[in-house]
């Protein structure tokens, strides 16, 4: 063989053996999508937890595509996503010590899904509560108190 030709055979062979070793691969390249990234709260097993408790949501790569919370009866509670996809808002409060599974799906463009699930369980019911009250009026006049006496104040007019 001649010298120039045998050169090039094997300048062939370590450019075979190079891209060989590389993963070269001839043809189109997939590029394969992942599965969106999915976490809630309440977390699994919580305890007390409150009854105007919202489910929150972090996703990647995805969205939420459907959420499910049911009561220990396998009763479904109905409700509403936030509009930025941070919470899902059930329509009622939920009942006091009560068992309640959530699972929450969530997928991409790719048709890639992730769920996940957790179950939690509400506060009992208080033995006491607080009442509170705000009366907040603006050049109004109102009965003042005092030892007997009824004193009508104005109050002062807010300009703006």
């Amino acid at each position: 063989m001649k010298p120039r030709r045998l050169a090039a055979l094997l300048m062939l062979g370590v450019l075979a053996a190079t891209m060989g070793l590389l993963g070269y691969v001839s043809g189109a390249v997939k590029i394969t999508a992942k599965a969106p990234t999915l976490a809630i709260t309440p977390i699994t097993d919580s305890r007390d937890v409150p009854i105007s408790a919202e489910i929150g949501t972090t996703v990647t790569d995805g969205k939420i595509t459907e959420v499910l919370l049911t009561d220990d009866k396998g009763a479904t509670l109905e409700g509403t996503m936030r509009p930025d996809g941070s919470a899902w808002v059930p329509n009622s409060p939920l009942k006091h010590n009560q068992a309640y599974t959530v699972r929450v799906t969530a997928a991409n463009d790719s048709g890639k899904t992730a769920t996940q699930t957790a179950s939690f369980t509400t506060m009992d019911k208080p033995t006491k509560r607080t009442k509170t009250t705000l009366y907040v009026e603006n050049n109004l006049r109102f009965p003042r108190f005092f030892g007997g006496w009824v004193i009508w104040r104005r109050l002062a007019r807010v300009e703006r």
